[in-house]
């Protein structure tokens, strides 16, 4: 099976089950994604965001962007 990327696009991809999964980057730009694995398998993908301090912080949901000043 093959299957085509954009690679002009910052992602990152895992493959299980011959399936080609995009995690999408934290709201924001800040945050880390752990994948957890069981059998060999991912099982599941949880994102978490952080906030910098002192920075204007473009967050991005449902289609419209949101700003927030901390």
């Amino acid at each position: 099976m093959e299957v085509k990327i954009n690679l002009e696009e910052n992602m990152v991809y895992f493959v299980s089950n011959q399936k080609l999964t995009p995690m999408n980057p934290p709201d924001g730009g800040y945050g880390e994604t752990k994948i957890m694995w069981q059998n060999n398998n991912a099982v599941h993908a949880t994102t978490k965001f952080t906030t910098p301090i002192g920075k204007k912080v473009v967050k991005k949901k449902c289609g419209k962007e949101f700003f927030d000043h901390i």
